[in-house]
């Protein structure tokens, strides 16, 4: 992730310049830094600086942006500097033109188990190369229902090979003159992709990392081809769902795992929750392809196309909050859901209920552990726009009461001001806790009341899971034999309310093993 040889530095977003905000000298020297990085890219000057992670696209949106104020003949120029590059050879494998060199540092190769180039693989390479993205047409557009990408005029998508340096996997490189008017605008594309994955994320290094490199630039050019660009500011989202439909695609290779931490000093969904869902970092939008596996599994995997369909007419967050109205849920709904389910991973975590491969998941960053005891307690914070924060409140009775498990209560939480969804601001909360009712609190099973106290309530939300320990729970017979083949009954001390219990058993060690459901039967 420390180098990138063959990327632009984004300058400029030209939605964001004003007539009053720059001269007319300083608008042309800002255009013309960006030709001129285009130019260093296209003569693979070695020290052109990057803007984003794995992925490059976020490299070219500035082009984009600015291309409403490109004189004619700057946009002929940027026109050609994004075009293609010329290789030495090409093969058209199914439904790509396949671009390479057989000779020199563009050569492409395998990796030997040792990671090491094979001399005299590219042939190979290339083999592969057209195998993973046509079988990457054929899921998304064939399997999946999105539409296929605009093609060049030889009924071909192009893809070049070409070395990417350290840890830039490849680029969706859009043609900056649109194919449709309105908004949001679409593109032609075609995409780089690096000719040997040496030096990428160690577990995927070679044909892992190729694979989901397909699966994700393949998808940027769906998206920008068939469904639309709304600007710079909303790639956020364009990555989410490109970095989940490497796992939908390829669920062996789990490359997104690499930028989930709950190290504090890392930008990731399980240690800077407080970020605000719309940010562009380099890593933070990579982490949250678990919104797409939390989309995947809480309602269907569909729900992500439908989403794309509607950003053909709607802005992002209308987008996401139209297809999940269609489930009888809204963004918001689904964003407090969210929030619950990342507090829900880890080696114990329950893969039943919650996220499929929770268990290679960090567990969330807890914010703070608060102690409460009677008769009340306020905490002050504050965290982003769109956004969680998780806290584990010690609710005890006197002084020398201690925080034992039982006592432990998680709080999570969340801001939902869509007012604020590209701002950076700090937004100041008290969290309240009281043995008597406050003004506008919430009771909870544990005698507490709370309340999230801020100047616009409506935007915020705290969600507190009051810790019952039920032991008068009898299980027989007692001791249980599996070899009987009789079953075993658990009889519950009172009538609960609900006709759904939720059983989970753990090994000695404290290993989960099973977590289900089951129907409570009532033989009163």
């Amino acid at each position: 992730m420390n180098r990138y040889r063959t990327v632009l530095l984004v300058l400029v977003l030209s939605h964001l310049i004003t007539p009053s905000a720059f001269s007319e000298e300083e608008h042309a020297q800002d255009l013309n830094g960006i030709i001129q990085r285009l130019r260093d890219r296209k003569e693979k000057v070695s020290d052109v600086e990057a803007r984003g992670g794995k992925c490059g696209l976020q490299n070219f949106t500035d082009v984009l942006d600015a291309w409403n104020n490109f004189t004619e003949k700057q946009r002929s120029q940027v026109q050609e500097l994004l075009s293609p590059l010329v290789s030495q050879k090409e093969r058209i494998i199914g439904h790509f033109d396949i671009s390479y060199d057989t000779t020199g540092g563009d050569e492409p190769a395998l990796l030997d188990q040792n990671h090491q180039r094979i001399p005299g693989t590219s042939e190979q390479f290339i083999d592969s190369v057209g195998r993973f993205f046509n079988d990457v047409w054929n899921f998304e557009i064939g399997v999946l229902g999105y539409a296929a990408p605009p093609l060049a005029a030889d009924s071909t998508f192009h893809v070049t090979v070409r070395d990417l340096g350290t840890g830039l996997y490849g680029q969706t490189i859009p043609d900056p003159a649109p194919i449709s008017s309105g908004n949001p605008a679409r593109y032609m594309t075609h995409i780089e992709i690096d000719n040997d994955f040496q030096f990428v994320y160690g577990p995927s290094r070679g044909m892992p990392a190729l694979k989901v490199t397909a699966a994700h630039e393949f998808h940027h050019a769906i998206q920008l081809g068939s469904y639309g660009y709304w600007g710079d500011e909303n790639i956020y989202f364009y990555e989410i769902t490109s970095t989940w439909m490497e796992d939908v695609v390829y669920n062996d290779v789990n490359d997104y795992l690499q930028y989930l931490s709950n190290d504090p000093y890392r930008s990731s969904q399980f240690s800077r929750p407080e970020i605000r869902f719309t940010k562009l970092d380099g890593n933070i939008e990579y982490s949250r392809a678990v919104w797409g596996k939390f989309l995947e599994k809480r309602y269907s995997r569909e729900i992500m196309r439908r989403i794309w369909e509607f950003i053909r007419q709607s802005t992002i967050l209308t987008a996401l909050d139209n297809a999940l109205s269609e489930t009888g849920s809204s963004f918001r709904g689904a964003f407090h859901e969210f929030a619950y389910w990342n507090l829900n991973t880890g080696p114990t975590s329950d893969t039943s209920r919650f996220y499929s491969e929770g268990h290679d998941y960090p567990t969330m960053n807890i914010a703070a552990q608060i102690e409460y005891m009677p008769p009340e307690r306020s905490y002050q914070d504050n965290m982003q726009a769109i956004s969680s924060k998780y806290y584990r409140v010690c609710v005890l009775t006197s002084p020398s009461d201690s925080c034992r498990v039982e006592k432990q209560m998680p709080v999570i939480i969340t801001n939902f001001n869509v007012g604020l969804l590209y701002s950076d601001a700090a937004l100041p909360f008290t969290y309240k806790m009281s043995s008597s009712e406050i003004g506008g609190s919430k009771h909870l099973a544990n005698g507490l009341f709370t309340k999230v106290e801020v100047s616009d309530p409506e935007n915020w939300d705290a969600n507190e899971t009051v810790p019952s320990v039920v032991s008068e729970v009898l299980a027989f017979p007692n001791p249980y034999r599996v070899h009987d083949r009789v079953p075993i009954w658990f009889r519950l001390p009172i009538k609960p309310q609900s006709t759904i219990a939720t059983l989970c058993v753990f090994t000695s060690s404290f290993d989960r093993i099973f977590s289900g459901d089951l129907k409570i039967i009532d033989f009163n």
